[in-house]
């Protein structure tokens, strides 16, 4: 105690400072993706300042990235954050198990965080992204190929604005057992973006303390997407895999994809939703024979292929989860029993339907 006071102590404390960089390389398989390879170097007290910089590269099969950031942790003392991100991948859809078509695309995006509580915080970020869309002739769905004819730009330009609120409660980072973290964003293509739009997101996870160590765990989000302005005018007919007509309302290359191991385990990546079937383009015109039958599946021979998933404006996904109470002295592992619901549609309207 601080002689003379009784609310004041001394405190002794030794401080040994750990490793602010990290230097790592990866090989990593699935059986989408094949060979991973990534590698990254990651600095997180940057010439001393406490500022965060990191370097990535991504490489497989279908998958170029390359990405670097900044980050001012605390550019205010009130812990306001300020960080830059710029990135540029290639990317061929058809082997991510979406539809087929090429992108590449260069972006840069600057964000603000404001932390409003303990729990509370609100993103506000700026970016601008360049699109390349290469469509492939005699795969492509040819709703797709109609739709960049009505677009009129195969480079697709646009200025995003992105708002995002997250509230946190969880009581650990890694295997927490009680709390929650909701989370809500929206994105806006600004007027004068070859494509307007906007798209909403929502999330949540939450945890419950069961008896006997197990743990409950429910979990659901929600994406929808729309045009806006003139780019409302955008609708192009398709027939699905099941020979449904459904009208393509929103850009392609925005779409949500859902399936595979981050939201309805036991599907393929990106493989829910609406699918289509796609065989030779002749003067523009898709073959009428390019449709599958009643079971969903596309006619044979080598002109096609098996039906592509080419996702949806809206999307909707929920989780039950219960933790075992087994590797109780790990603190990052847990088994668990689960199951998955959602789907992806072509509209919101299709969801009612």
């Amino acid at each position: 105690k601080v002689p003379g006071t009784t609310d004041q102590v001394d405190i002794n404390v030794n401080v040994e400072e750990e490793s602010s960089g990290s230097l790592v390389f990866g090989v990593g398989y699935s059986q989408v993706s094949g060979v991973i390879l990534s590698t990254s170097v990651s600095e997180n007290n940057f010439l001393g300042t406490g500022d965060k910089v990191s370097a990535s590269v991504e490489r497989s099969s279908f998958l170029k990235q390359y990405q670097v950031s900044y980050v001012n942790p605390y550019l205010t003392d009130s812990g306001i954050s300020l960080g830059y991100n710029l990135s540029y991948m290639e990317l061929n859809q058809e082997q991510d198990n979406i539809a087929s078509y090429l992108s590449n695309d260069a972006s840069f995006t600057t964000t603000l965080g404001l932390p409003i509580s303990e729990t509370d915080t609100i993103n506000v970020g700026l970016g601008y992204s360049k699109n390349q869309i290469e469509l492939i002739p005699g795969l492509t769905p040819q709703a797709f190929s109609e739709q960049i004819d009505q677009i009129g730009h195969k480079t697709i330009r646009t200025t995003t604005l992105n708002l995002s609120y997250g509230h946190d409660t969880l009581n650990k980072f890694f295997k927490p057992t009680r709390g929650g973290i909701q989370s809500f964003g929206i994105e806006v293509a600004l007027p004068g973006a070859t494509v307007d739009y906007y798209k909403l997101s929502a999330s949540t996870r939450n945890y419950f303390e069961l008896p006997k160590g197990f743990v409950g765990v429910l979990a659901g989000s929600l994406g929808y997407g729309k045009t806006y302005g003139d780019s409302a005018n955008i609708s192009v007919p398709f027939a699905d895999s099941t020979g449904q007509i459904r009208n393509l309302t929103f850009p392609f290359f925005e779409n949500f994809y859902a399936g595979g191991v981050r939201d309805v385990r036991g599907f393929e990546d990106n493989t829910l939703g609406p699918r289509v079937c796609s065989g030779l383009i002749t003067n523009g015109k898709a073959d009428p024979s390019a449709i599958a039958d009643a079971k969903g599946v596309c006619p044979t021979g080598s002109a096609f292929i098996n039906p592509q998933p080419v996702g949806g404006a809206f999307k909707i996904l929920g989780t039950a989860e219960l933790g075992l109470p087994f590797f109780q002295d790990n603190d990052k592992a847990r088994l668990s029993v689960f199951t998955d619901v959602g789907n992806v549609f072509t509209s919101y309207q299709d969801f009612k339907a």
